[in-house]
């Protein structure tokens, strides 16, 4: 994930690691209080790093500011789970769609749902994943695939009654 702080945040680490050094000399107590703070430090970092993108994704896209803050600084999703609920920010638009596993994505292109490539459905954008309290489950891994499956081919797409984001949570809740 690119995060614009790293290289001052790693500066900044580096020159208290070498305080903590030349302090460790003079007083190991002082020492090892620099550097359990540094590491402290670097922890709460990592926390909140992690949880600006968890309180982005709760607000679900409502302000295009939070689009280009998650195309630009949002993690890539590295583990993935069948029946995952992954998306991908394009330009004004979010596309959602379900891991199949095998790096495969089914998911509802206006043409039909059909099952793509995770390349293919990423098209350049990351791919990111809604959490469980975003986009809960109600049904097993098997049953969404099957449920999805089930609609393979289906070509009654609308933007507003039946899009990709609403076949999705279908296909994960009923909803």
């Amino acid at each position: 994930m690119f995060n614009p702080l790293a290289p001052i945040n790693n500066k900044l680490h580096k020159k208290i690691e070498e305080l903590a050094y030349k302090a460790y000399e003079h007083s190991p107590v002082l020492g090892n209080i620099l550097n359990e703070l540094n590491d402290t430090s670097k922890k709460v970092e990592n926390i909140c790093e992690r949880n600006v993108f968890f309180y982005l994704n709760a607000f679900d896209s409502a302000s295009p500011y939070i689009n280009i803050i998650r195309k630009y600084f949002a993690p890539e999703v590295k583990e993935l789970y069948v029946g995952d609920h992954l998306y991908v920010q394009r330009s004004v638009y979010t596309h959602h769609g379900l891991y199949y596993g095998e790096d495969k994505v089914i998911h509802y292109l206006s043409e039909a749902v059909t099952i793509s490539s995770l390349e293919d459905f990423a098209n350049g954008s990351k791919i990111q994943k809604k959490s469980d309290l975003v986009s809960p489950s109600r049904f097993s891994a098997s049953d969404i695939i099957k449920r999805a499956e089930g609609r393979l081919g289906e070509d009654q797409y609308s933007l507003v009654y039946n899009n990709c984001e609403h076949f999705v949570r279908w296909c994960r809740n009923g909803d």
